[in-house]
């Protein structure tokens, strides 16, 4: 999919049709696309002020503010970062999506490469899509 067309950067945090999942993942794809450039100002425009990421795969929970902060200094360096297998689940003002994250990155000089399991819940504020939770678990070794 290319973003600029799917998404235009500077729209992604626009209010999608409705009933259009395809519009929600491309959300997505702009998230990976501001990590992958390393932009904390296009990922933090996603994401909600209390946003949070958990899961067995993190040492800790990320913050909205450490997400942007670590994509930006480059202490999380990704190579390549792919959604595979995304199922969008919508009602009214709020969007799950859970999918697959297969990625070949650096995180403070230390290979990170695999499979992770994703689920990101999205909500509608005020005719803006903001990402406010995401659960990270990684598969396999």
């Amino acid at each position: 999919m290319d973003l600029a067309s799917a998404c235009g950067y500077a729209r992604c945090g626009d209010e999608p049709e409705r009933g259009d999942g395809d519009a929600i993942l491309a959300l997505e794809e702009a998230l990976l696309d501001a990590v992958g450039r390393r932009d904390g100002a296009d990922l933090g425009d996603l994401l909600a002020d209390e946003f949070q990421m958990t899961g067995p795969a993190l040492r800790h929970p990320l913050s909205k503010q450490a997400w942007v902060a670590l994509a930006a200094t480059g202490r999380f360096r990704a190579e390549s970062l792919s959604i595979n297998q995304p199922t969008t689940v919508r009602e009214g003002g709020s969007a799950l999506v859970v999918w697959r994250l297969v990625q070949d990155a650096l995180y403070e000089g230390r290979r990170v490469a695999g499979g992770f399991g994703i689920v990101d819940a999205w909500e509608d504020r005020g005719g803006r899509w903001l990402l406010t939770s995401r659960y990270v678990r990684r598969f396999g070794g």
